[in-house]
């Protein structure tokens, strides 16, 4: 043990000697400093010391002999990417941190320069770009398909567009039957005059049409009122019941119709309690055969 503190001991006085000597001492130090910042624990905890030493010992052993400055500015753009990368995380945006933002401020500040157009000495670079022509036709109509709207778009417009002056759609949001006219009326509208089959398809799937006018149209509240009046009117129900009742009179009237039963099982249909315990069984059917008939005048097509 006394031999090696006695070692140690040696060491220390020849890298003091070293240090010492005038015409070694810039290059000695820088060189025990390089040896030093080697170890990634000597950057665990920087002092204000230890920072000037980097900047006035170890940096300028790093060179570039690159001349290419936009390419240096490239360079310091891709090394502050993490940093914007982080930025735009929700941890970091709800963090609340206001030391943290303040050490993103300056990061970020001298990247700043790096995007902001008219950089000093930089002239900007024009270029003029002109697509061939491959084909030219005059006074022919275009395709539906070459319409740039959202077929899903032109059909919602239409259908509240024409809520009053088309006779299917204003037998609809009526509850009124559809005939065989009003369906084929329907039809060439969806699939011939806004779009094709192919186009319904794609974003309605199999929906009826007169299903997707009530969901969209609604139903008017007149007309709910008159579907349900029986229950309305019927002075044996409870306050609980009628409330239930002008529930589902609301949800037709935003939604056009009830898709199944499974629908009065949950909210805001299942408070304070279920469909099934809140009326008996002929009370309950008859109001599901009504809330059924809605959906079903959107549905069937009479001759």
């Amino acid at each position: 043990m006394k031999k090696i503190q006695k070692s140690a001991a040696q060491f220390d006085n020849l890298k003091q000697d070293f240090l010492d000597d005038k015409k070694y001492s810039g290059t000695a130090e820088a060189t025990l400093n390089g040896y030093r910042y080697q170890k990634p624990e000597a950057f665990a905890a920087l002092s204000e010391t230890d920072k000037g030493t980097l900047m006035r010992e170890v940096a300028p052993l790093i060179s570039l002999d690159d001349k290419d400055e936009a390419a240096k500015r490239f360079d310091n753009f891709v090394y502050g990417l993490p940093l914007i990368r982080e930025v735009q995380t929700d941890e970091f945006l709800t963090s609340h941190d206001l030391l943290r933002f303040e050490e993103m401020r300056q990061e970020l500040r001298e990247l700043v320069k790096f995007l902001v157009d008219g950089v000093e000495g930089q002239k900007p670079i024009y270029t003029a770009l002109a697509d061939p022509v491959l084909e030219q036709t005059e006074g022919k109509a275009l395709d539906s398909g070459y319409d740039f709207g959202e077929y899903r778009e032109r059909v919602n417009r239409y259908i509240m567009e024409h809520r009053n002056d088309t006779l299917a759609i204003h037998k609809l949001t009526q509850n009124i039957p559809l005939s065989q006219g009003d369906y084929i009326e329907l039809e060439h509208i969806f699939t011939s005059e806004l779009g094709s089959k192919e186009d319904y398809a794609l974003e309605f799937k199999d929906t009826p049409f007169g299903l997707l006018v009530c969901k969209v149209a609604k139903l008017d509240h007149e007309a709910a009122m008159q579907a349900f009046s029986k229950f309305i009117n019927d002075e044996s129900l409870n306050a609980k019941q009628i409330a239930f009742v002008q529930k589902v009179i609301h949800y037709i009237e935003q939604n056009g119709y009830v898709e199944s039963k499974a629908v009065l099982m949950k909210p805001p249909f299942d408070q304070p309690i279920l469909f099934t315990r809140l009326f008996d069984g002929k009370m309950g059917g008859e109001l599901m055969e009504t809330i059924d008939a809605v959906r079903e005048n959107a549905v069937h097509v009479t001759a």
